[in-house]
């Protein structure tokens, strides 16, 4: 047996966009109206996007107010998110003087020696 064809009320379009703007997951939406991911998108497009439009603006509208509240969360999450500020350690490796480092395995042996040495000395220190 076919099934019965959606059709669309004023009542379900603002479900939709209401639910949109809480920021629900499509096929959560598509499964409390009982139809597919795909029917949702053909059929409520429009309400999707303004729902989710509208939520994110709350949630934008709300952070907003916290970090001018002086909210330190809020100010740290807007400064990485909008000002591209972050924290990434940078590490850099160098040998003696800022050259280049030595591989000890191409050292030879008075070398590594002499290198063994004056860690040893370090270490008395």
């Amino acid at each position: 047996m076919a099934r019965k064809a959606h059709v669309p009320t004023d009542d379900s379009r603002k479900q939709v966009e209401t639910m949109a703007g809480l920021l629900l997951p499509h096929d959560d939406i598509a499964a409390i109206l009982g139809i597919s991911d795909e029917t949702l998108r053909k059929h409520y497009r429009a309400e999707l996007d303004v729902g989710r439009a509208k939520g994110n603006l709350t949630v934008s509208d709300r952070l907003h107010k916290k970090a001018k509240d002086g909210n330190i969360a809020a100010l740290i999450f807007l400064a990485k998110v909008r000002m591209g500020w972050s924290e990434k350690i940078k590490v850099e490796n160098s040998g003696p003087d800022g050259g280049p480092l030595k591989v000890y395995m191409s050292m030879t042996e008075e070398e590594l020696a002499k290198h063994l040495a004056q860690l040893n000395e370090a270490l008395k220190e």
